[in-house]
């Protein structure tokens, strides 16, 4: 297959919240998403970030075939927008979309995607699924047919912070539910500080100097 992996949001800001420093997690990226798809795949990178001051070690880390830097005047599902548009997609079997900001705590190759469907990590909450089917949303995993369903999701939502309800859009526009693969068994929180998950940690502030002095 001919993979595109697109990393967007945050990669580098020490102003936002505690932190994002992308250089926490290159090796775990490499190790679990990167490496294991390009064993037998042609995988190509795509980054939508906010302009930042490490740019240039971006490019030179991830080597991306295409890259975005957008003013902060964008918010995250903006990001996404315009990672989903920055390129033509058709020629690509499959997308994997993700965040600098994760250290996996496995392999993709055992997150149990299906690669003819609409990979969503798990149902957010026993409570708020049940309520509104609710569901995790800093990693999805898709056929590029999907991209227009995923836009029409994020434009239902736009006044919300984020992409929880995007269930219930994808129904809405047209994807039928046997085509939606929920990857993680179980409930969970996105926010890996108040509830542990098994696919990843959310990394938060900057990388420190014994961090780096190891990579």
């Amino acid at each position: 297959m001919k993979i595109a992996i697109i990393l967007r949001g945050h990669s580098y800001a020490p102003k936002y919240r505690s932190g994002v420093d992308f250089r926490r997690c290159t090796q775990s990226f490499f190790d679990n998403i990167l490496l294991p798809l390009s064993s037998d795949n042609i995988v190509d990178v795509f980054i939508c970030t906010y302009d930042n001051e490490k740019k240039e070690m971006i490019e030179e880390i991830f080597k991306p075939v295409k890259s975005v830097y957008l003013s902060s005047n964008n918010n995250q599902k903006g990001v996404l927008i315009e990672a989903l548009k920055m390129h033509d997609y058709n020629s690509y079997d499959f997308l994997v979309i993700s965040r600098f900001d994760l250290w996996y705590h496995k392999s993709i190759m055992e997150f149990n995607i299906e690669w003819d469907k609409l990979n969503i990590l798990w149902r957010e909450l026993e409570s708020m699924w049940r309520s509104h089917k609710r569901v995790g949303d800093v990693f999805i995993a898709l056929p590029p047919r999907f991209i227009n369903n995923l836009i029409f999701a994020i434009n239902q939502h736009q006044r919300e912070p984020n992409l929880h309800k995007m269930y219930n859009s994808f129904i809405e526009s047209g994807v039928q539910e046997d085509f939606i693969n929920i990857m993680v068994d179980g409930f969970y929180d996105s926010n890996s500080d108040k509830m542990d998950n098994p696919i990843y940690k959310i990394a938060r502030g900057m990388a420190t100097q014994d961090e780096l002095s190891n990579k």
